[in-house]
């Protein structure tokens, strides 16, 4: 009888062992693949994101220079102080 619960015990154990193994496989497999994932967004992103920078930046100081031309302030900022913010 106590044979019998060693080799119970001891397969008890060998499942644990591969149910654990399995399972940090598993993780490092989703891990990697959302590190890549993410890798392949921020690619994307550094690629896409220069050109809309770039246009609010001449967006900018096209209003800032029509602002000095004109004498009359440029229009405020959301956010600023003195710039109507959401829901004045």
């Amino acid at each position: 009888m106590e044979v019998q619960q060693q080799t119970t015990e001891h397969q008890q154990q060998q499942l644990r062992n591969l149910w654990n193994f399995l399972l940090e496989a598993c993780l490092d497999s989703c891990v990697a693949k959302l590190v890549h994932s993410n890798l392949r967004l921020m690619a994307a992103y550094v690629q896409l994101m220069p050109a809309p920078v770039q246009r609010h930046i001449a967006d900018s100081e096209a209003s800032a220079a029509l602002a000095e031309t004109t004498g009359s302030p440029a229009r405020p900022v959301a956010g600023q102080h003195g710039a109507p913010g959401p829901g004045s």
